[in-house]
């Protein structure tokens, strides 16, 4: 009795350890990709992440758990420095400032650096007035 209690137990085990196995394996892992005016952003998250992603005024943040380590993305550089030419030639210098910093940040693939450079670009856009912030978005 207590040797097929054993081989049933271990069987048992066998099985559900198989299924475990197989389950996250053929697992869908969550995708976020964002399509903005200067490229397109995406990140994969393995299946029990929360996958989130937004558009922020011509760029992408997606995240796995608030994390944007994993992102990859796809960038049109020429948009963004046309965006930048006609920010200066309009007086948003400032703007055009964090552009550059953000353009510096997705070449050299460092993605903290790049998500406090966005945050710093919408509280730029933010303190415009309404008819600022119109022009500004009119350039995207």
């Amino acid at each position: 009795m207590k040797v097929f209690f054993l081989k049933w137990w271990k069987g048992l085990f066998l099985i559900v350890f198989i299924t475990t196995v197989f389950t996250l394996l053929s697992a869908k892992f969550p995708r976020a990709t964002v399509t903005d005016s200067f490229g397109i952003f995406c990140i994969e998250c393995r299946g029990y992440e929360k996958v989130r992603g937004v558009g922020i005024y011509g760029f992408g943040l997606v995240y796995c758990n608030g994390k944007i380590n994993r992102m990859t993305y796809d960038i049109d550089y020429d948009k963004i420095e046309n965006f930048k030419s006609r920010l200066k030639s309009n007086g948003f210098m400032s703007i055009a400032d964090k552009v550059q910093i953000i353009e510096q940040n997705l070449k050299g693939n460092e993605q903290k650096k790049y998500k406090d450079a966005i945050n710093e670009y919408v509280k730029e856009i933010e303190l415009l007035s309404p008819n600022e912030k119109e022009i500004v978005l009119s350039f995207l």
